[in-house]
């Protein structure tokens, strides 16, 4: 679907893509609605999540709407879902049970509201999140039950609304040079303490590019 054009909405919900590698190509794709990527709930009441055994491609994608994957089961290693320099005007949801094997890659990614991983669980990826050098207008919420074994990079990013941590559970580094406005405050992220002081650290260092906020934490 190389730079294709969808004046709607576009829904893969419950959808099972076995496909390894590159499973879904959407690269440049311009989506005048949402795109989703989330649960199907059957007529029954019973619940399908998507799935997919390889890569979701949205490279240099523009969407006008939300980017809807609450729930879903990213199975690819390597990288899970690739959203490099990608253009959302709305939400991006990674949510609620939303799981990945590999890394979800926004380096350069514009996003005109929030990112919320709240409750995600990312396993196996070095680095579960890659968030650098992008633009967020809104809030990043990297809330509890959220879970990573591995690193969550938002280095050198704008994110214009806050950086919140609530309730976070594992994360095995979190590397936060970005552009940030206001005080943080991580007093009580049960990381290790010197998770806590690497996130300190680089907040700190920054004080001419700050235009945000690290929400507290806890």
């Amino acid at each position: 679907m190389l730079n294709a054009r969808i004046g709607g909405d576009l829904g893969f919900n419950g959808a099972n893509l076995s496909a390894t590698g590159l499973a879904l190509s959407l690269d440049k794709i311009v989506v005048e609605g949402n795109v989703s990527f989330a649960k199907w709930v059957q007529p029954d009441g019973s619940v399908e999540a998507f799935h997919s055994d390889g890569s979701i491609n949205l490279p240099a994608a523009r969407l006008e709407g939300d980017l809807d994957c609450e729930g879903a089961d990213f199975a690819a290693t390597g990288i899970s879902l690739n959203l490099s320099t990608a253009k959302i005007r709305g939400h991006v949801y990674l949510r609620n049970g939303f799981q990945s094997r590999g890394t979800l890659h926004m380096h350069s990614a514009e996003i005109g509201n929030s990112i919320d991983l709240t409750g995600a669980k990312l396993t196996e990826a070095t680095i579960a999140v890659c968030l650098e050098s992008a633009t967020v207008r809104g809030t990043v919420s990297i809330c509890g039950p959220f879970t990573s074994q591995g690193r969550v990079e938002v280095q050198y990013s704008q994110i214009d609304g806050n950086l919140s941590l609530r309730g976070l559970q594992v994360c095995s580094s979190l590397l936060c040079k970005y552009d940030a406005q206001g005080r943080s405050s991580v007093d009580g992220y049960p990381g290790t303490a010197e998770d806590v002081s690497l996130a300190e650290r680089r907040y700190y260092q920054e004080p001419a590019r700050r235009t945000g906020k690290l929400a507290e934490a806890g």
